[in-house]
C-alpha cells in the first residue's frame, strides 16, 4: 500500500517543482531579459509569481517593440537545453534543470493586461471577467474593452481600479473570495519577511 501510494504521488506531481528550487533560475532569466535592449519591461507571472509551493513552469511576460528579437534571445540563453515552441510572441524552452519556461512578448500597451491575466489562477480571472461584464467591460489578456473600444491601463493597479477594486497582490489571486474582500476593502495584509520571527 505504501509503495502504491508513493507511485501515485509521483505520477500526480510529475513535472512539478518546489518554489525555492525554481525561483533562482526564474530570476536569472528575468534579469537576462531585462538587460536586452529590445525589452521595455519584464516580470515573472503564473504560479511562481503567486508564490505557490509547487509550480509547473516558469512563466515570464515581457513588453517589446521587437518580439522576434526577444524570442530569439530567450531561446538562445545558456540555461536552455531544448526549444519546444518558438513563435513571434510566444516561446517555450526546457531548461537544463528539467524545468519548462514560457515567455510571452507583447506590446507595451498590452503588457499590464497580459501580466495580470497570466498571473492569476483560472478562478481569479473568471471572477474578474464576471465583474467586468457587470460593469460593461470585456476583459482578456489583450486589455479591457467597452463597446469595441480598447481601454489600456498603464499598470496592473489601474486594471483593478477600473473594476472598482483595490490592487490585489499576486499571492492572493487564487479565486478564494479575494474580489469580494476587495469590494469590502478587507483584503488581508501579507506577511512581510521582516515580520518573521521564527520558522517551524
Amino acid at each position: 500500500e505504501k509503495i502504491y501510494a508513493g507511485i501515485k504521488f509521483l505520477k500526480e506531481h510529475r513535472g512539478q517543482f518546489l518554489w525555492p528550487e525554481v525561483i533562482g533560475a526564474a530570476r536569472d532569466l528575468r534579469a537576462e531579459l531585462a538587460g536586452h535592449p529590445a525589452v521595455l519591461r519584464v516580470e515573472l507571472a503564473g504560479s511562481l509569481r503567486r508564490c505557490m509551493p509547487l509550480v509547473n513552469a516558469i512563466d515570464l511576460v515581457a513588453a517589446s517593440r521587437d518580439p522576434r528579437a526577444v524570442t530569439a534571445f530567450f531561446t538562445g540563453l545558456p540555461p536552455v537545453d531544448k526549444v519546444t515552441e518558438s513563435g513571434k510572441g510566444t516561446s517555450s524552452v526546457l531548461l537544463k534543470t528539467g524545468v519548462t519556461a514560457h515567455l510571452r512578448v507583447v506590446g507595451d500597451e498590452e503588457y499590464p493586461h497580459a501580466l495580470q491575466y497570466f498571473t492569476g489562477s483560472k478562478e481569479h480571472i473568471a471572477a474578474l471577467r464576471r465583474r467586468a461584464e457587470t460593469l460593461g467591460y470585456e476583459l482578456d489578456a489583450s486589455g479591457l474593452r467597452r463597446g469595441g473600444e480598447h481601454i489600456y491601463c498603464r499598470e496592473e493597479e489601474e486594471i483593478y481600479e477600473r473594476l472598482g477594486l483595490p490592487w490585489i497582490p499576486p499571492e492572493l489571486r487564487e479565486g478564494l473570495g479575494e474580489t469580494e474582500l476587495g469590494d469590502e476593502r478587507e483584503l488581508p495584509a501579507l506577511v512581510k519577511s521582516e515580520e518573521i520571527r521564527g520558522l517551524f
